[in-house]
């Protein structure tokens, strides 16, 4: 096994085990920032979502 290829298969075993975006799903791991809220995890894209709505605005 060549050591490049090595390094991929280590790096693709480190996403498969890392935490889970609670959103998305997709591992925390590939990505360069998470925010944590509570037990949950949420990666970069997510979080940064700018499509925030006021909860004010729900129909309760």
């Amino acid at each position: 096994m060549e050591d490049d290829s090595l390094q991929q298969l280590i790096w693709d075993l480190k996403c498969e085990a890392s935490p889970k975006c609670a959103c998305c799903g997709r591992g925390i791991y590939t990505f360069d920032t998470y925010t944590q809220i509570g037990p949950f995890l949420f990666c970069e894209v997510c979080e940064g979502n700018r499509d925030r709505r006021f909860s004010s605005d729900l129909d309760l």
